[in-house]
């Protein structure tokens, strides 16, 4: 059972609430009107005391507020001592089921307390019974047959509470709000250790273990099966214990089947994901392979490609060479400072070195003296190419007289001359002497 006390003088209202739960109430005591507003529209109660005198909304006002807002929780008003008839009848009329001078005496506080409790519970006798279980709300005990319950408060609570709403199963949650205060804040563990704890005393009274009984998933509930107390024989000499084991084991095998057809549903389904799964594998499997296939198909054009692209490159260098070797013409390779890179032997018979002598030197080491070489080789290379007459003068002090023709950079960073001598052009360097000077 679970009470309201609001009441803003502090050392009231802790006394009130010791009091209060010496009998097993779950209390939330609130100091104004305004925290009683908010915590009735949070919480259920059984009952609310209210002090008449309080801030903001006084005690006979919120008595009306909650009354208007349609609240049927029963109301037991605290007046001050003295209180007028007429105050009395106010209270009353504001909506109160019950109201007690202050000071009163505690007997009478609960007398009126557990009465208005009672008349707040629509039920047909004052003791609670589920078969051969029962407690006495205007005593707060409880017995098991002739067996006496030792029971905590939070015990006896939950004890209460199950015996009130016989056929309700209650989650863990629903068992915290009606048991434990709003200021509490256990957790879910707290009601599992309560519950069994309330289990081995009943089961030290002669009770059935399962006799409040778990629902799978959803909470806790009185067994259905002891509701009645049956004999303690049947007409087959069945001795009640050993029926009440029967029943027992019968629930345990009842849930068992729940828990395997839930397990057999669950693992239906994972097998039916599993499958869909493993056919999108084999599909995406399928489609890499196809991939794959389409890939290796590809790279086998492309290096076939490239192979036969490769037999044409070594063909026509090969047959490049072979031009290069063979050309009546002398062939120079040099690069952007002049410097010969490559010659074939025709170049190497016009200028009258070996090969390897040949490619030590640049064109400025066979000019005439007289020409300014790097200004002729700067034209070339920005006019692209020159053909004219060019004058080799020969290590060995001869001159020939060549055509020379030449293309700039036929390869980056490479200029390419053909030079074909003219016949009857070789002569002696006085020879060349004179006729540059004009004798």
């Amino acid at each position: 059972m679970k009470i309201l006390l609001v009441e803003d003088d502090p050392i009231n209202g802790q006394a009130l609430k010791r009091l209060f739960s010496t009998y097993a109430y779950a209390v939330d005591l609130a100091a104004d009107s305004e925290v009683a507003l908010g915590l009735v529209e949070a919480f259920d109660y059984d009952l609310m005391v209210l002090d008449l005198i309080l801030p903001g909304l006084d005690g006979l006002s919120l008595c009306q507020k909650f009354r208007r807002q349609g609240v049927q929780t029963p109301i037991l008003l605290l007046t001050g001592q003295g209180a007028a008839a007429k105050q009395k009848a106010e209270a009353l009329n504001a909506g109160a089921d019950d109201y007690v001078a202050k000071p009163f005496d505690t007997e009478e506080l609960m007398a009126r307390v557990q009465a208005l409790l009672r008349r707040g519970q629509i039920q047909s006798q004052p003791i609670l019974t589920w078969g051969k279980l029962s407690i006495d709300p205007s005593s707060r005990r409880g017995q098991y047959g002739t067996h006496q319950l030792v029971l905590t408060p939070k015990q006896y609570g939950m004890l209460e509470m199950f015996l009130r709403h016989p056929k309700q199963v209650f989650s863990s949650q629903a068992i915290l709000n009606n048991v434990w205060d709003s200021a509490e804040t256990p957790g879910e563990e707290a009601v599992r250790v309560h519950i069994k704890e309330l289990r081995r005393k009943l089961q030290e009274t002669g009770a059935p273990k399962d006799l409040i009984t778990t629902v799978y998933r959803t909470g806790y509930r009185l067994n259905p099966m002891y509701s009645e107390t049956v004999a303690d024989l049947d007409g087959n000499g069945v001795s009640m214990a050993q029926v009440a084991e029967l029943r027992a084991v019968n629930e345990d095998l009842r849930r068992a089947l729940e828990r395997i057809q839930s397990t057999e549903s669950e693992l239906r389904q994972n097998n039916k994901t599993l499958a869909e799964t493993q056919r999108k594998l084999a599909e995406e499997r399928q489609h890499l392979q196809k991939l794959n296939q389409n890939l290796e198909l590809q790279i086998a054009k492309r290096t076939a490609s490239l192979a036969a692209t490769n037999r044409q490159l070594r063909q026509r260098e090969q047959h490049w060479q072979a031009l290069f070797d063979n050309t009546p013409d002398a062939i120079l390779i040099a690069d952007d400072e002049g410097h010969y890179l490559d010659a074939n032997p025709a170049a190497c018979q016009l200028f009258g070195m070996a090969k390897r002598d040949l490619l030590q030197a640049s064109i400025a080491d066979f000019a005439d003296p007289n020409i300014d070489v790097k200004q002729l080789w700067r034209e070339f290379l920005e006019a692209d190419r020159m053909a004219r007459l060019f004058r080799i003068h020969r290590p060995d002090g001869t001159v020939r007289e060549a055509e020379f023709s030449a293309i700039a950079h036929f390869l980056p960073g490479r200029h390419l001359s053909l030079l074909r001598e003219k016949p009857g052009t070789a002569c002696s360097p006085d020879l060349v002497t004179n006729v540059e000077k004009g004798h």
